[in-house]
């Protein structure tokens, strides 16, 4: 999928990509996220997830990913085609089925009647239960028994049954003779396995426990049978699951439900999927993980479902070096509890190594934050902590890696809102940085400036503000003394830590002097960008605009607009580079500019970048980029109280109603952020349908407005 869209961004040709399952395959979907942006295809490619669940996976992509706003935040829920579709409609595709699948099996041998008696079923959720109906009917008649409608509509389990029935025929031609549970798990070993070679697959089935009775030339035979019917096209694996998935996944769950015990059920998974293949592990994972989300409207399987996560939970227990990554990849926040518990070790059983915690932690931040996998990552820090912790007078490496990983707890706690427990974990990094300096300064003045900095954050968010501040200055003061012995390396780190004391000062009322500070990274920033533009000119417009609103507050508004143009002119460079990427900070920083002009008494400029803000928000809006839509309603905001400025009145009144129509909107999904700016855009349009002198439309808007204000 990658290649496709390199492929596609450079041939420039429209593209969708359609990713099934995609609540199983979340991280590479983020990736594809990523490889959009860098190619700069996000006009001409598209990605279509389709999934069982909108859980925790869509989450990581809707608000945790760097490029969340190009996924529209509001997943479609498909509905049944049994409502949508009328009668006239379902009888053409019943009818069309049957004659396919009558043709079909006429091909492969079945005696099948002249004509199958048969209605479509009275309720079905989607096509493939329709389409499953048919082909059931079908089979049904070509063995001579009466076609009976699927109880509470679970086609699925129909096909099975035929499916059971000739796998059965095949197996006894070839002299084998398996019972049902027999043949059950000699499915579910194709389902859940991805055996290279013969060879492999008949290992794996020679370590299921319902198997090992018929003997090895009987194994041989049975993957022998196996690979014949169900091979795979790819010519990867010796063969490939039953298709559609769902026919897999019920064998699955029935077979589950069959077994006499959940101790049996799990012993039998361990023979299949145990091991020290991340591999075949990574795919056992997404196949069960699957069967979880097969459709269960009557409840008919809620045994199965739940046998089935026992012993994903299972796997964990006996395989953790292997189906713990798997699991953070798949679904970290549905086995959190499972996954912290092996983690550390309070779960018992084989548990992990610090050296498979050490790799776990690099998949983590290879993965990179994400809210479904932050009570995981949490968990992980805290382990590496005390597997690092050394006692007084060691050796400085070993001080240093225990640093590092109080460092990593901290910032992970913070993400989870442990501000407090992160604090105590920055600042005894921060104590042994100190010590460390005492001893190698050149080597850990740097570690020790980027911790002082995590502290002042954490101080400032527990409401700590002077020790922040005093953090946040100590920091700067080491950066400082870092630029006097290489500048080239440590000024872009020195730029940071000013940014942050701007902030502390900023939250203490000291405008002036965070100013001062933004200005001073400002300067850097302008060096560093002319040097080096593709690394430094979006930190660069970032600062800019920060100057600019930090200049509007002190009342200086014909520097902050000089510092807002500057900020849009490098935006619009970018922009015309990958304008799917800078397009959203774009529209920002002309939103900015325009409260700049209006504060400078400068309204016909004002108005101007007013409308072009809008615009650029419009766009984002119709792109799908729904996250956008308070911006948008901001700039809408600006552009109407811009038009009456100038005398714009009858244009002003249609955008003020506009804008109120989106913040009716906003209220709605969080009336306490919005209220209040319906509140102010109600009186705005007050005021203007009375310039209007239309009096009697005002008073409705105020009565509305007053209304709202009361609540």
């Amino acid at each position: 999928m990658i290649a496709a869209v390199e492929a596609a961004a450079q041939l420039q040709v429209p593209t969708l990509i359609v990713v099934d399952y995609a609540e199983n395959v979340g991280p590479v979907v983020a990736e594809l996220l990523d490889t959009i942006a860098e190619c700069d295809a996000g006009k001409s490619v598209r990605l279509l997830l389709l999934a069982r669940t909108d859980a925790d996976w869509f989450r990581e992509l809707a608000v945790d990913h760097r490029l969340h706003d190009w996924v529209h935040p509001t997943p479609m829920r498909l509905g049944a085609l049994s409502e949508a579709w009328d009668g006239e409609r379902i009888g053409h595709a019943w009818a069309t089925s049957i004659d396919l699948f009558t043709e079909r099996a006429r091909q492969h041998g079945f005696a099948v009647p002249g004509r199958v008696a048969a209605v479509p079923p009275a309720r079905f959720a989607t096509t493939l239960d329709l389409y499953a109906t048919a082909l059931v009917a079908v089979l049904d008649a070509a063995n001579g028994s009466e076609h009976v409608d699927p109880v509470d509509g679970d086609a699925l389990a129909g096909v099975l049954r035929h499916e059971h029935r000739q796998v059965s025929v095949a197996l006894r031609a070839a002299g084998l003779h398996l019972n049902e549970v027999q043949q059950a798990w000699a499915l579910s070993a194709v389902t859940l396995t991805v055996p290279a070679t013969q060879a492999e697959a008949v290992d794996i089935v020679s370590r299921i426990f319902a198997l090992i009775e018929i003997g090895q030339p009987q194994q041989r035979r049975l993957v022998e049978v196996l690979c014949r019917l169900y091979p795979d096209g790819s010519r990867e694996r010796v063969w490939q699951a039953p298709k559609p998935d769902r026919l897999a996944d019920i064998n699955l769950l029935e077979l589950a439900m069959r077994t006499p015990s959940q101790r049996q059920w799990l012993n039998e998974l361990i023979a299949v999927c145990g091991g020290d293949d991340a591999g075949a592990a990574g795919y056992a994972t997404e196949v069960l993980h699957r069967c979880l989300s097969t459709p269960d409207p009557a409840e008919m399987r809620r045994e199965g479902l739940a046998l089935v996560r026992s012993g994903l939970a299972g796997l964990l227990d006996h395989c953790p070096g292997v189906y713990v990554s798997a699991l953070v990849v798949v679904d970290p926040a549905g086995f959190e509890s499972e996954i912290v518990d092996v983690v550390s070790g309070s779960r018992g059983g084989v548990g992990l190594t610090v050296a498979q915690v050490r790799e776990l932690d690099a998949l983590l931040h290879l993965l990179g934050f994400a809210t479904t996998r932050t009570g995981v990552a949490v968990a992980v820090s805290q382990r590496l902590v005390e597997a690092t912790r050394v006692a007084d007078g060691n050796e400085p490496e070993l001080l240093d890696r225990y640093a590092v990983e109080l460092t990593n707890l901290s910032i992970r706690l913070a993400e989870i809102g442990r501000r407090h427990d992160g604090l105590a974990a920055v600042e005894e990094a921060v104590a042994v940085y100190w010590e460390l300096v005492e001893v190698e300064p050149g080597t850990y003045l740097p570690k020790l400036a980027a911790s002082l900095t995590n502290m002042s954050v954490d101080l400032a968010a527990v409401g700590r503000y002077e020790e922040g501040l005093t953090a946040a200055e100590k920091a700067v003061a080491v950066r400082r003394l870092l630029v006097e012995v290489d500048q080239a390396v440590h000024v872009p780190s020195l730029a940071s830590s000013l940014n942050n004391l701007a902030i502390c000062l900023d939250g203490l009322g000291r405008g002036d002097e965070s100013w001062a500070a933004v200005d001073e990274a400002t300067a850097i920033l302008r060096e560093l960008a002319e040097v080096d533009p593709v690394s430094y000119l979006p930190d660069l417009a970032k600062s800019l605009t920060n100057l600019s609103i930090g200049l509007g507050l002190m009342g200086r508004h014909d520097e902050r607009v000089a510092a807002a143009v500057e900020a849009v002119a490098i935006r619009r460079k970018l922009a015309e580079a990958n304008r799917a990427a800078h397009l959203p900070s774009l529209a920002k920083a002309l939103h900015n500019l325009a409260v700049g002009l209006y504060s400078a008494d400068r309204p016909v400029e004002g108005l101007a970048v007013a409308v072009e803000s809008a615009a650029v928000h419009r766009e984002l809006i119709e792109a799908g980029r729904a996250v956008y839509l308070p911006n948008f309603g901001a700039s809408l905001n600006t552009l109407a109280v811009s038009m009456c400025v100038v005398g714009r009145l009858e244009e002003g009144l249609a955008v003020a109603e506009e804008a109120i129509a989106v913040h009716r909107e906003l209220v709605e999904a969080n009336p306490a952020a919005y209220l209040p700016v319906l509140v102010q855009l109600l009186n705005l349009l007050s005021n203007i349908l009375n310039r209007l002198d239309r009096a009697g439309e005002a008073r409705v808007a105020k009565r509305e407005a007053d209304r709202l204000s009361a609540l």
